[in-house]
């Protein structure tokens, strides 16, 4: 899917038996997004979660940037999603499920996000964590090089919920 900017999709099953599928621009999801076979190249891809219910489900990624921006419903990461660049929770009310490995800046205004889903930061450069509240899986650390900075006060506020720095602080 290319040459489209800024563009609605309800739901995208990818079913490719052979060759690479390729995702650009700018999506807009209002449901799932699965892989049922094939590869998927997303590297161009900039997601913005904005329906419901959402499940994103599959070999898919890594995608350049990811944003939650919805006031509705459950959004599910099966398996491990990898962002290259910033993730970004405007409003995105309970992520479930898998973790979501974080190359940017991880941002957010939304101060009630439920879930389980965990966070990974692991980008080559310096990162920044800046948002009012994270689904309440484990948050953890681990750079190569570079260090990942507080820009605000973190709130963890989930029963068991895991802080580990393994390298980059």
């Amino acid at each position: 899917v290319s040459g489209v900017s800024n563009y609605q999709v309800l739901s995208l099953d990818i079913n490719k038996a052979s060759g690479i599928a390729t995702l650009l621009g700018d999506m807009n999801l209002s449901r799932n997004l699965t892989v049922t076979q094939g590869t998927v190249d997303a590297t161009g891809l900039d997601l913005k979660l904005t329906g419901g219910t959402a499940m994103i489900d599959g070999a898919i990624g890594p995608i350049r940037k990811l944003n939650f921006d919805t006031t509705t419903g459950t959004k599910t990461i099966n398996g491990n999603l990898n962002v290259a660049g910033d993730v970004s929770i405007i409003n995105a009310v309970t992520i479930n499920g898998g973790e979501i490995r974080v190359g940017g800046n991880l941002t957010g205004t939304d101060g009630d996000v439920g879930g389980t889903t965990k966070w990974l930061l692991n980008g080559s450069g310096d990162q920044t964590i800046d948002v009012a509240d994270l689904s309440d899986g484990d948050l953890t650390i681990n750079k190569g090089s570079g260090v990942v900075s507080l820009d605000n006060n973190l709130v963890l506020n989930g029963a068991g919920q895991n802080v580990e720095l393994a390298a980059g602080i």
